[in-house]
């Protein structure tokens, strides 16, 4: 099976499910591991796919967004693959009474170069969500002190992403992530922050929802197939 390259950005999928109690059926958890199953007649993935997934219901405005990998391909009478989330999503769903939404906010999964003055290269991160305003970065390094101004491009933008995005300035340090405000002075900063918002939130636009099979679930049976031995040892 092909293994995904480490700098394409992450799939986006949508699932709608009829009530939250689904949720808990389909997500199977394992050594601090959501296991969720995906439909091999919906797409097709390489191994190690960095997954967004979005969960709404029919019953209401509650919505998600988790990031979880493409861990392996089911080949039996119902192939699909196995996405693996982290656990603790669970925990802070059944904890909160309304939707995880960032107002405002927009989750993506694109590389973005940051350069420091003085710097001689940019560092590679990725955006975690972004905003009008401004965005939040995973994996990055030093970056300096809260206050600093950085500049910011996209890393090999998917079509009809702006390239150059202007000026920021850090305004929140945390382990490996940051969040940082667009400044907005300059007519072409403001373009292409104003740009970059409207490609992530097209981009969801443009991914189909996926509804949750009407016979799955009747009676308790979820129409997926057994759980991979290769998660019940580890």
């Amino acid at each position: 099976m092909p293994v995904a390259s480490t700098s394409s950005p992450a799939q986006l999928l949508r699932y709608r499910f009829d009530a939250p109690d689904q949720l808990e059926r389909h997500f199977h958890v394992i050594d601090r591991r959501a296991v969720f199953f995906w439909s091999a007649n919906l797409a097709t993935f390489a191994e190690g796919t960095r997954i967004l997934l979005e969960i709404s219901f029919a019953t209401n405005e509650q919505k998600s967004t988790l990031r979880g990998t493409v861990a392996t391909r089911e080949t039996g009478a119902l192939p699909g693959y196995w996405v693996v989330f982290p656990s603790g999503f669970l925990q802070r769903w059944r904890e909160q009474s309304t939707a995880e939404r960032r107002h405002g906010r927009i989750a993506t999964d694109v590389m973005v170069r940051v350069k420091r003055a003085g710097q001689p290269e940019p560092m590679l991160g990725r955006i975690f969500d972004v905003s009008m305003m401004g965005m939040r970065l995973t994996g990055v390094g030093e970056l300096g002190t809260v206050g600093s101004e950085l500049e910011l491009s996209l890393f090999l933008p998917p079509r009809g992403w702006p390239t150059e995005l202007g000026r920021g300035r850090l305004a929140r340090v945390g382990d490996r992530e940051a969040g940082i405000t667009l400044l907005r002075s300059d007519p072409e900063w403001r373009k292409a922050s104003t740009r970059l918002f409207e490609a992530a939130r097209e981009a969801w636009q443009l991914t189909r929802e996926v509804a949750h099979p009407a016979l799955c679930c009747r009676g308790g049976k979820v129409l997926e197939p057994a759980l991979p031995h290769a998660f019940m040892r580890r």
